[in-house]
């Protein structure tokens, strides 16, 4: 199956070459003037300063002033502007290409949680605002007692089922669990936006994902794959078919890694993604986490 959809895509990219190669050229209109953030979220830790991007898109040589404000509708512990953080500029002047605006947040000595608001483009131009007019902007709490840990992590995830030449690479963004000292959301395991949750020991330095947890990814659809410890018979069959017998068999079996005491490093073997309606083993992992 995953060789199928490999084959696949190299058919579509063909294709879409042949066709580019036909067109003379791209007409662009020199009016068009698009703006909007490189990302939908970021995560800053409380007592630094982090740089949030905001992309234009027009002729050479424009220029444009927005306006951006902050809002904290519907979040359930919204950051204030002036207490919580602060904004280099809320109407910044854009070249064409990223323009970059620095949030400062202030330190506390006090756990309140993680804090969060959004930063919203608000149009003040003639110009067109894309789809991701919006960020959020979430103030990662120092004091929590899982602070080393939080943030974002790049992650290698080697191939059982052909290495080399199926290995994935991820970005994972650790954050704490409200009213749960011990226990993380890991959101971007195999790209997906789907919280996986996991515990983490702080003394003994492991952590630990239960086995069998459903999320989105690969654009199969909502819970349409399966996190699994990958038993031996697992392995044997990474990116091919199973039965429901071994992966009863993998959920009461968790998943277990090491984390490094500064926070820089995960390591977590044998994660398998199973396809949930094919009972199909994606693939199995062995993880190496790098923090950013």
């Amino acid at each position: 199956m995953k060789k199928s959809i490999f084959k696949i895509l190299i058919m579509l990219v063909a294709i879409i070459v042949v066709t580019a190669c036909e067109e003379d050229k791209v007409m662009v209109s020199k009016s068009i003037k698009l703006v909007g953030f490189n990302r939908s979220n970021v995560i800053i830790p409380e007592s630094q300063s982090g740089d949030v991007s905001i992309f234009f898109g027009a002729a050479s040589g424009k220029t444009v002033t927005i306006t951006l404000e902050v809002s904290t509708e519907g979040i359930s512990n919204p950051a204030v502007e002036g207490t919580d953080f602060t904004i280099s500029t809320k109407t910044p002047e854009l070249t064409t290409g990223d323009t970059e605006i620095t949030i400062t947040t202030i330190d506390n000595d006090v756990f309140t949680g993680d804090k969060s608001f959004d930063l919203v483009i608000v149009a003040s131009e003639s110009y067109q605002t894309a789809a991701e007019n919006t960020i959020r902007v979430v103030i990662s709490d120092d004091e929590h007692p899982l602070k080393n840990w939080l943030g974002t992590f790049s992650v290698d995830a080697a191939s059982y089922g052909n290495p080399g030449a199926w290995d994935e690479s991820w970005t994972v963004v650790i954050s704490p669990v409200a009213g749960e000292l011990d226990q993380v959301t890991l959101v971007g395991i195999s790209n997906s936006e789907d919280p996986i949750l996991a515990t983490i020991d702080k003394d003994g330095l492991t952590i630990t994902i239960e086995s069998g947890q459903l999320y989105e990814a690969y654009g199969y659809g909502e819970e349409s794959c399966g996190l699994y410890y990958a038993t031996d018979d697992i392995l044997a069959l990474a990116g091919d078919y199973v039965t429901s017998e071994m992966l009863q068999a993998a959920t009461v079996i968790a998943m277990e890694g090491t984390v490094a005491g500064d926070g820089s490093t995960i390591a977590i073997d044998r994660m398998a993604v199973n396809l949930e309606a094919y009972l199909y083993v994606w693939d199995a992992f062995n993880t190496s986490w790098t923090k950013q």
